[in-house]
């Protein structure tokens, strides 16, 4: 189907160009990777989230993980709940090297990196992900030091800044 439009694309532009000199002497139809990029992306949660609820007490019931991350500094906060009981849960260095690897690949993506990945899993299995780009200013306890955002800002490149960080940044 492509290839037939493709093809169909191209004699419809020569004959808009009439008998001139070609504008264009080639072209090129560049697929839209977003799609490719977030099934990697959300597949590299999977592992990530079985990984965080080994850690979790006996009984827990659904756990919250909130992840602020540049490229220089993280900071992961990790609880799980049963009942009205909560326990806070130290997130061991490997998992944090998946999540940096997830962002890599999530920052490929034409929204870029996330600044903050807040996961939400009940013990059914059922996960509900929220990317944060800084549309809002983070919360005190998520925000890292202004160098860590311009590290990051130099490492991947975006075309807007949110103007509360550009400000927080300066």
């Amino acid at each position: 189907m492509a290839d037939r439009f493709m093809e169909e694309f191209r004699r419809a532009f020569e004959d808009a160009q009439g008998d001139g000199p070609p504008a264009i002497q080639s072209f090129e139809i560049v697929e839209d990777n977003d799609e490719t990029l977030a099934a990697e992306a959300g597949r590299l949660l999977e592992p990530i989230v079985q990984q965080l609820a080994v850690l979790g007490p006996q009984g827990w019931e659904w756990f919250s993980a909130e992840f602020s991350f540049t490229v220089s500094a993280e900071i992961a906060l990790l609880r799980f709940f049963a009942g009205n009981q909560h326990q806070d849960v130290y997130v061991p260095e490997p998992i944090t090297a998946m999540l940096r690897n997830q962002r890599h690949v999530a920052a490929q993506m034409s929204a870029g990196p996330w600044w903050r990945l807040i996961l939400s899993v009940l013990n059914s299995g059922q996960l509900s992900v929220n990317y944060d780009y800084g549309d809002e200013p983070f919360p005190p306890h998520q925000l890292l030091p202004p160098q860590h955002y311009r590290d990051d800002l130099n490492t991947y490149r975006r075309p807007q800044i949110p103007p509360w960080l550009a400000e927080y940044t300066r």
